[in-house]
């Protein structure tokens, strides 16, 4: 039966409507996943990063395009893909970290995907000069020392520049330990000098650090001097020597002492007192002469050295037995009996030295029971002087003398 007229806009609104129904289905929607990231992964804030998608669409990727959104702001907008759906976009985050990928194809077909990535904060690097207590010197090289460090880098990553007074071709050596102290030589004249270090991590990052250094003139030697020495020890008593100390540049707490003994070699280290003395105090000498020596080192190496000779030893005795003293002799009778005693020695081992004040030396005789007998008939009439003199082994003397009148 034929249409009536009233029917017939019904049926092209229903033809219509099953026509935009198939279009619809028959577009295939666009597919769209971020390939470069992930939720959680880590990006540092103000760098560029590089964003990647792919998209797929079964009705092809002709007139589809892309648009990027990081942190709420579109970045890149209208981007095509490439053959194989690939698109990328390059931004940078300043602290959001969401990243939105939009996709339309030519029929309006829409997708997207979206990450949330961590942005990391790096911060510039440190750096602090370490404290100079020490006194500088214009002849010595003068080590700068300085920590530095940096929250993502290895200390060892970190650029260094040193400049001192603005200029950097006066240092050398510069070192970088484990931890992050760096230290640089510098030959510096007396006066203030200001130290400059600037540091920059691998980010290009840059901070610094500066002090004031100021540097005396040339070191002074130490200064040294023996203050009191015993001539001579017995064996297994102590022997007490003093040395005064001192150093025109720092205190005595930064000298060092050594006390050694050319027989016995080092003795002891022993540190000098506020007023400068040091004592060295030992009952370990080996018997015999020992030439002392404490030697002052300050902190640069610069030394002093002063000696003492010191006999470990008992000196021998002696005593004019025969005649008495102020006695007159005839010349055919004059000899002179010397007792003498000597711990350790034998009467062999002992020097004598016979003399008088009014002519040449004179010979000696040992008796068989240790005396000694001076036979002083040479001697011209009238009063005389006689001296004696026994030395030890050990370097030890004693004296003796009589005074005769010869008839």
């Amino acid at each position: 039966m034929p249409l009536r007229s009233s029917q017939f806009p019904l049926a092209l609104s229903i033809a219509l409507l099953t026509a935009a129904c198939q279009s619809d289905e028959d577009n295939h929607h666009p597919v769209v996943s971020l390939t470069s990231h992930l939720t959680g992964h880590t990006v540092d804030a103000g760098e560029t990063v590089f964003l990647r998608a792919v998209v797929q669409d079964d009705d092809g990727l002709d007139e589809t395009q892309l648009s990027w959104f990081v942190e709420g702001e579109q970045v890149c907008k209208g981007v095509t893909p490439d053959a194989g759906g690939a698109v990328t976009c390059e931004a940078a985050f300043a602290g959001g970290g969401q990243v939105l990928v939009m996709v339309r194809d030519a029929a309006g077909g829409a997708a997207d995907a979206e990450v949330t990535l961590d942005v990391r904060f790096r911060q510039a690097p440190a750096a602090a000069f370490s404290a100079q207590d020490a006194v500088l010197y214009s002849d010595h090289p003068v080590l700068v020392s300085a920590v530095v460090s940096d929250p993502e880098d290895a200390a060892s990553d970190l650029l260094l520049e040193w400049e001192v007074d603005g200029l950097s071709d006066v240092v050398s050596a510069s070192t970088m330990t484990e931890n992050g102290t760096a230290t640089v030589l510098a030959a510096l004249p007396e006066g203030k000098h200001l130290i400059h270090l600037r540091v920059t991590d691998t980010d290009g990052n840059i901070s610094g650090a500066s002090t004031l250094l100021d540097v005396s003139g040339p070191n002074d030697v130490p200064t040294c001097g023996i203050v009191t020495a015993p001539p001579s020890v017995p064996p297994g008593e102590e022997a007490v020597v003093t040395a005064s100390v001192g150093d025109a540049d720092v205190g005595m707490g930064s000298l060092q002492v050594l006390w050694s003994s050319d027989v016995d070699g080092e003795l002891a280290v022993v540190a000098p007192t506020s007023v400068g003395h040091t004592t060295l105090v030992t009952d370990e000498l080996t018997r015999g002469a020992h030439l002392l020596s404490a030697t002052v080192t300050d902190e640069m190496g610069a030394t002093c050295t002063t000696e003492a000779t010191v006999v470990i030893g008992n000196a021998p005795q002696i005593v004019i037995s025969a005649p008495d003293d102020n006695s007159s002799l005839l010349a055919e009778d004059l000899f002179v009996v010397v007792n003498v005693q000597d711990e350790g020695h034998s009467s062999e081992d002992l020097t004598v030295v016979c003399e008088s004040d009014a002519g040449p030396p004179l010979d000696s005789v040992r008796g068989t029971d240790g005396d000694l007998r001076l036979y002083v008939g040479d001697l011209e009439p009238g009063q005389q002087k006689i001296s004696v003199r026994v030395t030890n082994p050990d370097g030890l003397t004693d004296t003796a003398d009589i005074t005769l009148t010869v008839l």
